[in-house]
């Protein structure tokens, strides 16, 4: 006899397996983690250049740590915001923990968190923000500016 509970349950768990609205497949090996509506590659770099180079893309990477205040507010309050997603959209976005990739961070000269960088898709750096200074729509100006 048929379980109906369960069959909505696989159901339900099989439907959510699939690609998000506005999102983008990574790669199968990536780890992501999503932030409104942005899906930020974590820890990847990889996957983050090849995808930039697929879609002509440069990369920001926000170079962090979880114990950093700083860090935490560009995470929970800044990223989420519609402006930000907005801005974020243009680009391949990768979060780097330093902790776990202290070599990756070595190579961009990673010496204070939060440091945020933009590079090409061949990961040559382009321009770079340390720190995260005035207002939420003051810094998003800072980061509109990078590269220019």
């Amino acid at each position: 006899m048929r379980n109906p509970v369960l069959l909505i349950c696989l159901a339900a768990a099989f439907s959510a397996c699939g690609e998000q609205p506005g999102q983008q497949a990574v790669s199968e090996d990536a780890e992501t983690v999503v932030v409104g509506e942005v899906q930020w590659i974590h820890d990847d770099f990889e996957a983050a250049f090849a995808l930039a180079a697929r879609e002509g893309k440069s990369v920001f990477i926000d170079f962090y740590a979880d114990w950093c205040p700083p860090c935490r507010t560009l995470s929970d309050e800044y990223f989420p915001r519609a402006d930000y997603q907005e801005f974020l959209s243009g680009v391949v976005p990768l979060k780097v923990n330093v902790d776990n990739q202290q070599d990756f961070a070595q190579r961009y000269g990673v010496s204070s968190i939060p440091t945020l960088v933009l590079t090409d898709a061949l990961g040559n750096e382009l321009d770079r923000v340390v720190g995260v200074t005035g207002t939420p729509e003051d810094f998003l100006q800072v980061l509109k500016a990078l590269g220019e």
